[in-house]
């Protein structure tokens, strides 16, 4: 997630960036609510707009043209400019400032823009084409503070949203002290702030035991909300194309029944010159269906999948961990639906409407030959319905065995080292062949169902035109039809049974695909981590003070509790050891501290108040903290590092590089801290990984430091560096330090000794350590 560069103090934009402009809008502060809701073109202007009353005009003051605007922080401008659309509801600036810093990176826009109810475009151009933008947008000055620009009043000053107020504000002055790097505040499609948006996928209920029909409805109106301009012209293009498929039957009736009999090849010159316009125009009104489909279904599935990313990202720990089971199976499943679902929409609101166009049609030109396709029409649907429903079960079990087989074969693409260690190679490839075996051969089954029904259709469809034929020739023969009509009849009853087939085919596949988006939906509709009283809890910064009061926590699915009444409380500054067995729940203790999890029993208090009112995010950027296990990204020994900070002090990264070692890593390596630390970090060692992880707990100059075996890979020489180095750093912070290494309690003052998921033992470090010898 790169962060928004910045102009240079010039407002000179960044070379490689394109100026993207927009119409000029000329609009009164009073309609800024009317412009965001949409209410307004592009090429809308105010007529006679009047300053109002309570935004105050620098010239209307004789204040100096070159008078320093007060700005704000980024996510302060961008709230002030979002108003409008979020109202009451917007989370305040310090929520927002707590979750995504004061000047978010440009990554994060879209999801600031989503809690705001915007949609935030991030644009670069000179400053002094900011004339020619559209408003309202969010104005970045030279002094990297923003302000926002709302519209222009009559004596044509911009009406700016700054630290005192909104202001009547001379274009020149603002474009001087502009850098030309704007944010572009719109509407969202389909969106309103956090909490509409929550509704808008929640609609329909939970997910769990939801009917596939009931989860289809609630996939096809995230589409419709998300994309219904371009399903309207989707729906006119198909609807257009089909207007012009009775342009052929039409023609071979008259070439049939006048031309032919006549000799008029004049005529028929006319006609034919008429009928190859008619199927030019007919090519791009399928390219544009074509594209209108590619375009909708490749968006959606880019916005759901972002969602369900989001969601796995956002969700709290224990229920992320259950919903990253087979990710790439599931989204690639989700894709298709995506894909397809507008391509369902096309066929219900264009194609089936004309079928009925194209019966009467039929009764008009040949009378009793309309019941051929009648009822062809419902043995394709019965035929469509009964293999669905052989195909339901078997898919639902496929998607299951996708998913387990899918999560089998990555975890052992993570064990490749273990598996050659333990010689388990054929082992674990018997085990794969048998399960991938039993899901080739479900997802074989649910095929076999759906092409039997589309072929079945397909002999329906010719016997359906047979028999068309034949009463066409008793009616020819009684002298009440002509063979033109009988001609365009076939050519009719054709184009009449293959969308219903198709449209009936689709239906059946995607709700065969009801356990993919119940998975799908199931993740989307977890709330995300959030904390009871987000504006109390962020009046004053996290102190580090934690106290434990008959806590007791159980991982879930697991038969005996993790941990079992804990009383403890740990003092701003108190530097406090954890130790004790394997399994005896010093790991566990140390999540519950950053709200990984939330105790089952008893509570947790957090300076003084209930730990659930404090938002997890807020309470994490004041906590460093290194896990037991180290994983990396594969990316640079720097971006590791700086992982989650979007603006970093060089000094404050040295001195994270030296106290944990890492320093010496980068200097003695060609590639420095552009280090590419492989997938997982399996470029490093252990030692040097949980140097890594502990330089990126120091980074954040945190007020509590939590480090779980942090020196379990280390060699002693490596590790009493850390010790000598450690000292200077945590003087006047929190440590809560697990450890099974005797050599790190020198860092700690007090020692919690814990057994089975309770303390046993609690105290100053020299009384716990001879009660621990005296024992032995």
């Amino acid at each position: 997630m790169s962060e928004i560069k910045w102009p240079n103090k010039s407002g000179d934009p960044a070379p490689e960036k394109k100026p993207e402009i927009e119409p000029v809008v000329v609009l009164h502060a009073r309609d800024l609510d009317r412009r965001l809701r949409g209410e307004f073109t592009e090429k809308t202007s105010s007529p006679e707009p009047v300053l109002p009353d309570n935004v105050s005009s620098h010239k209307s003051q004789n204040t100096p043209a070159s008078v320093q605007l007060s700005g704000m922080s980024l996510v302060s401008a961008l709230r002030d400019v979002c108003a409008p659309l979020s109202g009451d509801t917007a989370p305040s600036v310090r929520v927002l400032e707590a979750h995504y810093g004061a000047n978010p990176s440009e990554g994060n826009l879209t999801v600031l823009g989503r809690e705001l109810g915007a949609e935030l475009v991030l644009k670069h151009t000179s400053a002094r084409k900011l004339k020619r933008a559209a408003m309202p947008f969010v104005c970045i000055l030279k002094d990297q503070s923003a302000i926002g620009v709302l519209g222009k009043n009559a004596a044509g000053n911009w009406i700016c949203q700054t630290a005192e107020g909104k202001i009547a504000v001379d274009a020149k002055n603002l474009i001087k002290q502009a850098t030309g790097t704007f944010i572009r505040v719109k509407r969202a499609r389909g969106e309103g702030n956090t909490s509409d948006s929550q509704r808008g996928v929640n609609e329909g209920g939970t997910s769990h035991g939801a009917h596939p029909g009931e989860l289809l409805k609630r996939f096809a109106m995230l589409i419709f909300e998300n994309r219904g301009a371009e399903l309207a012209q989707l729906w006119a293009a198909a609807g257009l194309s089909n207007l012009i498929l009775i342009a052929l039957p039409l023609f071979i009736t008259i070439v049939y029944d006048r031309v032919i009999p006549h000799g008029a090849f004049e005529t028929l010159a006319a006609l034919t010159i008429g009928v190859v316009l008619i199927f030019l125009i007919d090519i791009g009104l399928r390219a544009t269906r074509i594209n209108l489909l590619e375009s909708i279904g490749v968006g959606t599935s880019l916005k759901l999948q972002t969602l369900f990313y989001r969601k796995l990202l956002c969700a709290p720990l224990g229920k992320s961990q259950k919903s990253s089971s087979g990710v790439s199976a599931l989204l690639a499943e989700v894709d298709h639906v995506a894909l397809s679902v507008p391509s369902l929409f096309a066929g219900l609101l264009a194609d089936l409407p004309f079928v009925v166009i194209m019966l009467a049609l039929v009764g008009y030109l040949s009378g009793p030959v309309v019941f051929a396709p009648i009822v062809g029409i419902l043995f394709i649907v019965v035929v469509n319905v009964i293999g669905s429903i052989r195909a339901r079960k078997a898919a639902a079990a496929a998607h299951g065995l996708r998913l387990k087989l899918q999560d089998e074969t990555v975890s052992n693409a993570m064990m490749l080292p273990t598996i050659k260690g333990m010689c388990a190679e054929q082992e674990l490839l018997s085990r794969w062949e048998v399960n991938a075996d039993e899901t080739a051969f479900k997802m074989n089954r649910a095929r076999q169902s759906g092409a039997f029904a589309a072929q079945t259709a397909l002999v329906i469809t010719q016997l359906i035109i047979a028999f068309t034929i034949v009463i066409g020739a008793f009616q020819i023969n009684a002298g009440v039809m002509t063979l033109g009509n009988l001609a365009a009849s076939v050519l009719l009853v054709g184009r009449i049974l293959s969308p219903v087939s198709q449209v009936v085919s689709q239906v059946g596949q995607l709700r065969n695909m009801g356990g993919a988006l119940k998975t799908f939906f199931a993740v989307i509709d977890q709330e995300d981590e959030k904390g009871g009283d987000e504006v109390g809890a962020l009046q004053r910064p996290f102190q580090g003070a934690v106290k434990f009061s008959n806590v007791s926590f159980t991982y879930e699915g697991a038969a005996t509790k993790s941990l079992s009444g804990i009383n403890l409380e740990i003092r701003p500054g108190e530097r406090v050891g954890i130790i004790g067995r394997n399994g005896c729940g010093k790991s566990t203790l140390l999540k519950l501290i950053p709200r990984f999890y939330d105790p089952d029993e008893g509570v947790i208090l957090l300076d003084g108040r209930n730990g659930l009112q404090v938002p997890p995010q807020y309470l994490r950027r004041s906590i460093g903290l290194m896990s037991q296990d180290t994983i990396l990204m594969q990316d640079s020994l720097r971006a590791n590092i700086c992982l989650g900070l979007a603006n970093v002090d060089p000094q404050a990264f040295d001195r994270a590089a030296r106290v944990s070692g890492v320093g010496e890593l980068a200097r003695n390596h060609p590639e420095g801290y552009s280090l590419n630390v492989g997938p997982r970090g399996e470029a490093l060692s252990g030692g040097e990984r949980q140097q890594v992880g502990l330089a990126r707990a120091f980074l954040r100059d945190p007020t509590m430091i939590i480090l779980d075996e942090p020196t379990s890979a280390m060699d002693n020489t490596t590790e009493g560096a850390l010790i000598a180095a450690m000292p200077e750093f945590i003087k006047g912070r929190t440590l809560v330090l697990a450890t099974h290494r005797t050599q790190m309690l020198a860092l700690v003052e007090r020692i919690v000794l814990m057994e089975n998921g309770r303390i046993i033992a609690d105290g100053p470090k020299n009384e716990v350590l001879a009660t621990l010898q005296k024992a032995s």
